[in-house]
């Protein structure tokens, strides 16, 4: 690929929303559409808008070529998470915010640890690249800005949680310095169906460029 990538932070405009849309709805396997019924792609869209909740703006990086958003990846640290909220997606979602609270409900019961982060961790919650262009480095591009993003916000640790089906990812997180530290749910009987994994970061000084 001889055209120029951009890696770029999100702006709180509509049409970024449904780029990003696009992608969460891809990556979370349908999940948005059984907890927010119709139309999902623009309840996310307006949701992205807001700040503070695991869909925003402020969260968001793209990968463009020429102009065209190719890529995307979000996450944040421990910190900024504690201050997330529902209620910017229980509004977008209007009268559904009965069916969006109890999904949420069911989803972190199931799945306790996608809400579970250390202090000092920085959580890669989504990350995706177009099909077309996958196979020319823009997931790679993508994990170093969120990386680069860790490091400067103090963060000591990069995870991120991964399907165990999905060989092909992990393999690719581990070539990338990432490693398994635990599989869930922990439930007698049961396989677990999603493992964590991390990353240590080196550490940054003010005013001093990242160290190993």
């Amino acid at each position: 690929m001889n055209r120029e990538m951009v890696i770029r932070d999100g702006k709180p405009t509509i049409p970024e929303g449904l780029e990003l849309a696009r992608f969460v709805m891809e990556i979370t396997e349908g999940l948005f559409r059984l907890m927010l019924g119709r139309n999902p792609e623009e309840i996310i869209a307006a949701t992205y808008t807001q700040p503070k909740n695991d869909l925003s703006h402020q969260n968001t990086i793209f990968a463009e070529i020429d102009g065209i958003i190719v890529g995307m990846a979000a996450g944040y640290t421990t910190d900024v998470h504690r201050e997330f909220s529902d209620r910017p997606l229980r509004c977008a979602a209007r009268g559904r915010g009965f069916r969006v609270a109890l999904s949420r409900f069911f989803v972190s019961t199931l799945f306790r640890s996608l809400n579970s982060h250390d202090p000092g961790d920085f959580y890669l919650h989504y990350i995706g690249v177009d099909t077309e262009y996958r196979g020319h480095g823009i997931g790679t591009s993508l994990l170093e800005a969120i990386e680069a993003r860790a490091v400067a916000a103090g963060s000591r640790r990069l995870t991120l949680d991964v399907a165990i089906k999905n060989r092909g990812a992990i393999a690719v997180y581990e070539r990338v310095g990432m490693s398994i530290v635990s599989e869930w749910p922990r439930i007698p009987m049961i396989p677990p169906v999603m493992c964590r994994m991390a990353k240590q970061l080196p550490t940054q000084t003010v005013g001093q460029a990242p160290t190993p």
